[in-house]
């Protein structure tokens, strides 16, 4: 065996590790057998290295930097590194609430949360909309009264409710991909496109609001607890760092591209993935 047959071994073992993962082979030991696959595949990779050492031992003439001796390895491993984080990130451990329910009832409860997303929807711009209008964005809190706080408060109620909603949402949909591309294809799809839309309707909402808000007092409002509806302070901060986290920025853009793969007709939802 030479240094390119271990490495072509430890490429065909991380792509069945991505498989087995996405597919959920041999579910609920599919991380298991995946993480075990992906293991082995580093043997072959760090036994590949061992032989490519061997090789430049005995054609030292030939190499002329550590980089040209190593580039396929240096490149390899990080795509090995890279794969195993992209995999966690993407296909949480977390078991889907729909497994082990009738597919008449996922299909009930999917309909539902998509009602549920236009209505948050219309909620929050809305909400947005009449906020701007009445300037609430604009109050000088050196000179503020009692009556534009009371506005503020109102409005941040109403909207943060409506995007901690859309945060269950995103978060009980991020295990679709545990409903079977194949054998349950239709409620694989809806399940994507409900946790997709609220994701992008999250990340919408909050970012319209970051652009309205300069005053740092009026951010420093919005960060305070409110006890009696059950507000933690931070939320606004919180919410604002989402919009930059590398995690939430690569669910988003993969949940792009995989949209692009298995939607090929309009859903209920498809005007607002479109507005947002």
């Amino acid at each position: 065996m030479n240094f390119w047959t271990s490495v072509i071994i430890s490429i065909v073992l991380l792509i069945v590790t991505i498989v087995i993962f996405a597919m959920k082979i041999l579910y609920p030991y599919h991380r298991v057998l995946a993480l075990s696959i992906y293991f082995i595949g580093w043997i072959f990779f760090i036994y590949s290295i061992f032989l490519k050492k061997q090789w430049l031992l005995q054609h030292k003439e030939t190499v002329t930097s550590f980089f040209s001796a190593f580039y396929v390895h240096i490149i390899f491993g990080i795509i090995m590194l890279g794969a195993i984080y992209l995999l966690f990130i993407l296909f949480p451990a977390e078991k889907s609430s729909f497994i082990g329910l009738d597919d008449k009832i996922v299909s009930q409860i999917i309909n539902e949360d998509q009602t549920i997303i236009l209505y948050l929807d219309k909620k929050l711009s809305t909400n947005l909309n009449s906020a701007i209008e009445k300037n609430i964005f604009e109050i000088d809190f050196k000179n503020v009264t009692d009556k534009e706080k009371d506005e503020l408060k109102n409005f941040w109620i109403l909207y943060i409710e409506g995007l901690l909603e859309l945060d269950l949402l995103k978060e009980k949909y991020k295990t679709f991909y545990q409903l079977n591309p194949v054998i349950k294809k239709d409620l694989h799809q809806k399940s994507f496109d409900n946790g997709y839309t609220a994701f992008l309707a999250q990340h919408y909402y909050m970012l319209q609001l970051t652009e309205k808000i300069k005053d740092q007092n009026i951010i420093t409002f919005l960060n305070e607890e409110l006890v009696d509806q059950g507000i933690e302070s931070g939320n606004y901060d919180m919410l604002k760092d989402k919009l930059a986290d590398s995690n939430e920025l690569l669910r988003l853009n993969t949940g792009r591209v995989y949209r692009l793969s298995i939607i090929n007709e309009n859903t209920g939802l498809s005007d607002l993935v479109n507005k947002y």
